[in-house]
């Protein structure tokens, strides 16, 4: 309120809006519902991703639509309507992704453990992402609504060669997200 007072009297046109996760505790977002319904805030940002964890047991995507394996867009959003008024939610999505070693070709497979034999997961930008899809072949998850691609990788001369998952948003699931 401090703040929304002060920038008023700089200039009343000035926004003032505020990025939070998408995993929140039931205070957080009445809190969020009332700091814009009393005009302190203009808008909550809800930062859509990455709602699977780095560390997650199973590869998916950052900003799945629906998953049974993490926080998922419809739940959070949800969450947020609860408390916040539709005008007041801005909905943030990545446009990157990123690459999991899995224990298999499946989708939503479980990831590799040993880093020292199958490295980790990690961000992947979307050049590299869209490059990634156009050798080894895009697919689509029909349920988190995320494109990803499946190949063969080695980390190291000695290792194994394992599965590598990636997954990312592209021109197609973000569309369908914007639409949601």
């Amino acid at each position: 309120g401090e703040l929304r007072a002060a920038l008023d009297a700089v200039n009343p046109a000035y926004q003032l809006t505020f990025a939070a996760t998408g995993s929140q505790s039931g205070l957080n977002y009445q809190m969020f519902g009332n700091v814009t319904a009393s005009g302190a805030a203009d808008a909550v940002i809800i930062m859509g991703y990455p709602l699977r964890a780095i560390d997650a047991g199973r590869a998916g995507g950052l900003a799945p639509m629906s998953s049974p394996y993490s926080y998922d867009l419809t739940g959070i959003v949800a969450a947020y309507l609860n408390r916040v008024a539709p005008d007041k939610i801005i909905l943030a999505l990545p446009w990157y992704g990123r690459v999991w070693p899995t224990q298999t070709d499946e989708l939503n497979a479980l990831t590799q453990t040993d880093r020292s034999l199958y490295d980790r997961a990690y961000n992947i930008g979307y050049p590299y992402a869209l490059a990634n899809a156009i050798e080894n072949g895009r697919r689509y998850d029909p349920v988190e609504q995320s494109a990803w691609t499946l190949y063969r990788w080695r980390y190291c001369l000695d290792c194994a060669e394992t599965w590598r998952e990636t997954y990312d948003e592209d021109v197609d699931t973000l569309s369908a997200k914007y639409d949601f």
